[in-house]
């Protein structure tokens, strides 16, 4: 048996609209290693990673703009 890898949710979907492609062919091409497509697959993953990681930032403000606005609503310190 071989390693399997496993990639986010989305990422292949999203590699095929770009390459106009089925998600059936992008795995074969990934399994091929065309280098096209693994540029690819290595572009949408870092714009994954970068789209994750802002995400997380801006939950994280929201979630302590409501907790300021709650104390002060609430009198706390």
């Amino acid at each position: 048996m071989y390693n399997k890898k496993y990639l986010p949710r989305g990422i292949i979907p999203a590699i095929a609209k770009k390459l106009k492609l089925t998600k059936q062919a992008v795995y074969h091409r990934l399994k091929r290693n065309d280098e096209y497509t693994i540029d690819l697959l290595e572009q949408c993953l870092t714009e994954y990673l970068e789209n994750k990681k802002t995400k997380s930032q801006r939950a994280k403000f929201k979630y302590d703009l409501i907790l300021n606005q709650w104390k002060k609503f609430n009198g706390l310190p």
